[in-house]
């Protein structure tokens, strides 16, 4: 098991991937969570397209985390329920960049704005966002203004 779990996500050797799937073996998250920290893109893929039942919000926020752009748009294609714990996680990734443009992403894949979400943006001072929000009507409260000051 260890040796196909590194060979799967360090090495990229997708192709045991699909004979664990013919074999109908069953396979856990760690084999998923692997092949995202390791940036094993296409063995992650070939494991979600195989075993979607691994996909969850923390399987999320570990793409989240690593900031692969692939495998993120791979899990919102599942449309899987998305938590206000995953938006948290991106405003704590470092790269406000690439936040804002997974936050648009998250809100194209049905992700709903909220109040919630413009505190959590306030907190981490998130400017492209906060904006976003507000310009869609989204109405500040009294956490947001502490947050910001």
């Amino acid at each position: 098991r260890n040796l196909i779990n590194l060979l799967i996500t360090k090495y990229n050797i997708h192709i045991f991937v699909q004979t664990l799937f013919d074999n109908k073996q069953i396979i856990e998250n760690e084999l998923l969570e692997n092949a995202i920290y390791y940036s094993s893109t296409e063995s992650a893929e070939q494991i979600i397209k195989l075993f979607p039942n691994l996909v969850n919000s923390e399987i999320f926020k570990k793409a989240i985390e690593k900031n692969n752009k692939s495998i993120i748009e791979s899990i919102l294609a599942m449309k899987i329920e998305i938590k206000i714990d995953v938006f948290e996680k991106l405003m704590s990734n470092k790269n406000n960049s690439y936040n804002f443009e997974l936050f648009k992403m998250l809100i194209l894949y049905g992700f709903k704005m909220t109040s919630q979400m413009l505190e959590i943006a306030c907190t981490y001072a998130n400017k492209d966002i906060i904006i976003f929000l507000l310009n869609n009507k989204i109405e500040p409260n009294k956490n947001c203004f502490y947050a910001l000051i």
